[in-house]
């Protein structure tokens, strides 16, 4: 089932060991708590998980069949302040859409990952599941940089 294999690819770049190299969690894990604060050029690493948690949660209502989230480009819903948010809560967040995003593709038939909804969306549902792995593998890219900028 198809929805079975995107879980588990969604599940070797969050938390696993993918072909390129360190998963999310593996990378955000050896990041100390004082370097997630620390501006370099205009992002934090807080910055970058704040957003990528908003997109997965978006990816998560519209997997769900749900239209009541949306996020416009470059505001406060797609770079959520994080400032105030520690390394603990914020991982806790991210592990909270991990588990929301497997049970949404859970409950999906590979029919569904065929549908585009809403409807007017150029995407479908698979190309979102698909979509969201490599918004994760892109800002993993960058947290890793920043972190080594920071270093």
């Amino acid at each position: 089932m198809l929805t079975n294999y995107l879980a588990k690819h969604l599940n070797t770049v969050y938390a696993s060991q993918p072909w390129y190299g360190s998963g999310v969690l593996e990378s955000l894990n050896k990041i100390p708590e004082e370097k997630w604060h620390q501006q370099h050029g205009h992002r934090t690493i807080s910055d970058l998980i704040g957003h990528v948690i908003a997109w997965r949660n978006f990816a998560i209502a519209r997997l769900d069949g749900r239209t009541d989230f949306g996020i416009e480009m470059n505001t406060e819903e797609d770079w959520p302040d994080c400032s105030g948010l520690s390394k603990a809560i914020l991982l806790q967040q991210l592990a909270d859409t991990q588990v929301a995003l497997l049970a949404t593709l859970e409950r999906l038939t590979d029919a569904d990952l065929d549908t585009h909804f809403p409807s007017q969306y150029g995407y479908s549902r698979g190309d979102l599941a698909l979509g969201i792995m490599q918004h994760d593998i892109y800002h993993t890219g960058q947290i890793n940089l920043l972190a080594k900028l920071l270093s």
